[in-house]
Formats: structure tokens, C-alpha cells, sequence
């Protein structure tokens, strides 16, 4: 609505200048003498401020309901008090007798009138301006004393009733826009509101279908040795994963993925490095390669065109080795003695990421483990052990401790705005709370 005020005010102001000017040079050559001044003087004021109008709106960039309002305003003072000036000229003016103001306000009413009703910029100015009109035509007069009520009949009922009833209606156009807008934006809300209560609920479906999918392994044991899972997701649908399995041999395996990017198509992903797992279950034997290899294979054809990338950390543990392979993923740690910070040994793999290239060349890290002493093995993602955490010794042992003590509740409070998984392998079966 603004803006179609400024384009009308625009519009007028060009056609005012035009009319303003003309308007001036005509008073000054034709009008009686008593009326020359105050007619040129005044309709110069009204070129001079459609002018300055014209300058002040040539920039949409610039609206301004409070400059419209000064235009309209100081253009309805020029009427006012010019029409103020005029009247009191003519009417101490004898020679002009009763058709002289006849003629004139037949011209301010066919004119003038049209002119300032058509470049009226708020309603409420317009309705202002012609009760002043009426007030400054009925004074003057009686100030005067002249009784020429055909002429005051002209200017109330002809000229300025128009532009009452003009704004009037302009107003309550302007009532029934609005109403009209509400209703709208409110229909548009609704509307707005029932699609994003559609799709979280289509989320929230999806989450529980991933949860059931991807549930956390439970507590595994294997010899002396026990296996605790911790995952916290960020959103509603995780990009992170993580499984367990013990072989024949005893050997514990654990693998953790984190895929690029959130939301739906992270958890798309996932649920393929799921099917995958799910489908290595049934086999006999398991080659940790040959499962990454896969896992790779199946990224690069699902990312023809548009590529789905992860890291993943995959540890093997038997009674006397582990065996670390990394794609790209943050290294595990390996603590001997919780009490000793340098006994924390960060263990690096070395690969690249999942899903970028065919020729993937993965190279396992094997760490002996201590004989017949504790140590703990954490294996998780980049939300557990952001950049700080992993650069501080004893940053991670903290870390530990408050596992131990507080479990899952200790993954939560961790700041980082990412899923969170923690894998926890002890050699000796303490109480640590569980997932």
C-alpha cells in the first residue's frame, strides 16, 4: 500500500509541477490585481513543493511513510493558507463583485479539487485539509462581512464535501485491503503451519523406523573384556552409526560411520551402511576391508550424482591385539592407566574418505595390548572428540571419568552441536551406566 501511494504521489507530482506552473504564469497575467500576488506566489509554492516531491521519491529504495506524510502535509498547508490569502484580497476588493468568486470557485472546484484529491497521499490528510478548507472559507467571509452563501455553498458542498467523501471512501478501502491482507497472511499461516506439522510428523516416523533400524548395540562381553555404546543424536535423524559383533573367535569388532551433512539425506546413507552391516551378520567370516571396500563401492553408486561421503573407524580386539582401520575418521584412543595421563595413546589409521574414489587403499594401525592389566579403548566421532579434546591428554582421561560416573548423561552435556557417539572397551567389567 505504500508503495501505491508513492507511485501516485509520483504521478501527481509531475502533473502538479506541469499544473502548478501553468496555474502561476496565468494568475499573474490575467488575474484581477488584487488576487495577482497572492495567486502567483501561492501556485509557485505548489511547483516548488511537487518538485521537491519528485526528487524525494525518485528511489523505490528510499520509501518513507513519514516523508509522504510531510509532502501531503506541507502541500495542504500551502492550500490552506493560500486559499486563506486569496479570499481576504478578493474580499476587500469591491470591484470584484459576485460572479467574479463564482467563476473562481467554479474553477478551484473543477480543477484544484481534482488535483488535490488525486495527489492525496494519506486518507487522513485529505479529511483534515478539507475541514480547514471549510473553516478558512466560512471565517474569511464572516470576517469580511459578506453573505454570498451561493459562493460558500460551492466551496463546502461541491469542492471540499468531494474531498471528504473521497477520503472517506479512501479510508475505508484502505480498512477493507487490511482486512482482506489479515485474512491472507492468516490463511498463508495456516497453511504454513499444517505443511510443517505434516513433515514433522513424517520426521518423527522416520526417526522412530531409523531408531528400530539402527538401535544401540547392547552391552557386549568378551572375556575379560566389556563393550559399552553411547549415541546421542543431534536432530531428529542421525548421520551417525555404529554396530558391534563378536566372531567365532572371540574377536570383538566395532565400527563407527559419520556421514557428511544432517538431516534426511545423512540418515539416508545410514540406513544404507545399516543394510550393508545387516547382510554381513549372515556371513561366517568377516574381512574388515573387505566390508569398508563394499561400504566404499556402494557410496560411489549411490553418489553418481550427487556424492554421499563418510568416515568410518573400525577397531577389531582380541585377547591380545587390536587393529584400528581409519577412512578419514578421528583416531582412537587407547588409555593404559586412567590415572596416568601419559599412558593415553592416540591411535591413528590411515585411508581416505569413504565414497569419494574407487582405488581406496586402506592401512590398519595393530596396537599390543597391555598383558594383564586394565586399559580402556574409546572409539567414537568427531561430536565426542572434537579438536580440543583430542589434543589434551588430559582432556580425554576427564572425559573418561565422567563417563564412568555419569554415563550417557556425560555424552549429553558435551557442547558440540553434532551427533554424538562413544564406544567405551574395558578389559575389566566395571559398573558404568549404559546407553
Amino acid at each position: 500500500m505504500l508503495q501505491d501511494r508513492v507511485d501516485s504521489r509520483r504521478l501527481m507530482s509531475r502533473m502538479g509541477v506541469v499544473g502548478s506552473a501553468l496555474a502561476a504564469t496565468a494568475l499573474f497575467y490575467l488575474a484581477p490585481a488584487s488576487v495577482k500576488i497572492p495567486g502567483f506566489v501561492i501556485f509557485a509554492l505548489l511547483t516548488l513543493v511537487n518538485g521537491i516531491a519528485l526528487i524525494a521519491f525518485r528511489e523505490q529504495s528510499e520509501l518513507s511513510r513519514r516523508r509522504l506524510g510531510l509532502v501531503a502535509v506541507t502541500e495542504q498547508c500551502v492550500f490552506i493558507f493560500g486559499l486563506a490569502w486569496i479570499m481576504v484580497a478578493g474580499a476587500q476588493d469591491p470591484s470584484l463583485g459576485l460572479s467574479h468568486r463564482i467563476i473562481g470557485w467554479v474553477l478551484y472546484t473543477a480543477i484544484g479539487a481534482r488535483v488535490c484529491d488525486a495527489s492525496r497521499s494519506l486518507p487522513w490528510v485529505g479529511m483534515v485539509g478539507a475541514i480547514a478548507h471549510v473553516g478558512v472559507a466560512l471565517v474569511v467571509w464572516h470576517l469580511a462581512g459578506h453573505d454570498q452563501g451561493v459562493s460558500a455553498a460551492i466551496i463546502i458542498v461541491v469542492t471540499d464535501g468531494h474531498v471528504l467523501l473521497s477520503s472517506h471512501r479512501r479510508l475505508q478501502n484502505l480498512r477493507i485491503l487490511a482486512r482482506l491482507n489479515i485474512e491472507k497472511a492468516g490463511l498463508s499461516e495456516l497453511n504454513e503451519r499444517l505443511q510443517r506439522e505434516a513433515l514433522e510428523t513424517e520426521l518423527q516416523v522416520a526417526s522412530r523406523i531409523q531408531t528400530l533400524l539402527t538401535a544401540d548395540p547392547a552391552p557386549l562381553s568378551s572375556g575379560d573384556s566389556t563393550v559399552i555404546c553411547f549415541h546421542e543424536p543431534y536432530g531428529i535423524l542421525g548421520g551417525d552409526w555404529m554396530a558391534t559383533r563378536r566372531l567365532s573367535n572371540g574377536t570383538v569388532v566395532i565400527a563407527v560411520a559419520d556421514v557428511s551433512g544432517k538431516g534426511i539425506p545423512a540418515a539416508m546413507v545410514v540406513q544404507s551402511i545399516q543394510a550393508l552391516w545387516a547382510y554381513a551378520l549372515n556371513e561366517p567370516e568377516f574381512s574388515a576391508e573387505s566390508w569398508i571396500s563394499s561400504v566404499n563401492n556402494v557410496l560411489i553408486t549411490l553418489g553418481a550424482r550427487a556424492p554421499h561421503t563418510l568416515t568410518m573407524g573400525l577397531v577389531t580386539v582380541d585377547q591380545h591385539f587390536l587393529t584400528y582401520y581409519s577412512a578419514g575418521h578421528v583416531p582412537l584412543v587407547l588409555i593404559r592407566n586412567s590415572d596416568q595421563p601419559e599412558s593415553v595413546e592416540m591411535v591413528h589409521g590411515f585411508g581416505g574418505i569413504l565414497g569419494l574414489s574407487k582405488n581406496l587403499v586402506i592401512q590398519p594401525t595393530v596396537v599390543s595390548l597391555p598383558v594383564g592389566g586394565p586399559y580402556t579403548i574409546l572409539l567414537g566421532t568427531d561430536g565426542v572428540f572434537d579438536w580440543n579434546t583430542r589434543r589434551s591428554r588430559k582432556a580425554l582421561l576427564n572425559l573418561l571419568a565422567q563417563v564412568q560416573r555419569d554415563g550417557r548423561e556425560a555424552i549429553v552435556r558435551l557442547p558440540t552441536a553434532d551427533d554424538k557417539i562413544l564406544v567405551m572397551i574395558r578389559s575389566q567389567k566395571q559398573q558404568v551406566t549404559a546407553a
